[in-house]
């Protein structure tokens, strides 16, 4: 995955329920600490079809993972490596809010400015509403700083 801007905001995330199932199944086992991993995928002009993920340990600091996650750099380049004779390609990244809703934090969004070509999914663990728990973003090219919420499908 690059992280230079593609010049093209991303406007649908194609997530199937057989992966989307079982993030949120991910989330709430980890209550009250968030989870976090990789998105693989393909691009297609705005679009990103999910294909797989990809569930890392979350390695940030043992008392901050209630609000925070960090997914191992070494992780991430293992798994680049792994995709690179694939079609498919490191499209993003998800982690969960245990406590509150799937909207980036300030801290999302300064990790959406360092890949701002990623998909940004983020899992509600308390969301009530069928279908909002997972909600996808992207950042704003625009401005290079705010969160666009992508619509998944």
């Amino acid at each position: 995955m690059s992280n230079e801007l593609q010049g093209e905001q991303i406007g649908e995330l194609r997530l199937p329920a057989e992966l989307s199932g079982p993030l949120v199944v991910e989330a709430r086992k980890s209550v009250p600490h968030e989870v976090c991993g990789l998105i693989v995928g393909r691009r297609e002009a705005n679009r990103v079809w999910v294909t797989r993920t990809i569930s890392c340990g979350n390695t940030a600091p043992p008392r901050t993972r209630e609000t925070q996650f960090e997914i191992d750099p070494r992780r991430l380049i293992e798994e680049e490596r792994s995709l690179r004779n694939s079609e498919d390609e490191i499209v993003g990244f998800y982690h969960s809010h245990p406590a509150s809703d799937p909207i980036p934090s300030m801290l999302d969004r300064t990790y959406m400015a360092l890949w701002p070509d990623a998909i940004w999914v983020i899992v509600g663990v308390e969301v009530e509403m069928v279908g909002r728990a997972i909600r996808a973003w992207s950042l704003d090219l625009a401005d290079g700083k705010s969160a666009r919420e992508v619509q998944v499908v």
